[in-house]
């Protein structure tokens, strides 16, 4: 997978937060070594709600 920001390679990583509203205190992502750019579940669902919305205009 290919960073969106700057090309770079994107691996999968672990990554912990406080308790949020799921109750989980880690989950999985993309993160891309070169820039440190992060897609996670949510912000790959957000990203392509925006996208879709913007199509309907």
């Amino acid at each position: 997978m290919q960073c969106v920001r700057c090309r770079g390679l994107m691996v999968k990583d672990q990554f912990y937060d406080m308790l949020d509203d799921s109750g989980r205190l880690s989950f999985y992502g993309w993160r891309c070594v070169c820039c440190g750019n992060v897609l996670d579940p949510l912000i790959w669902k957000n990203k392509r709600g925006r996208h879709a919305s913007s199509a309907h205009v």
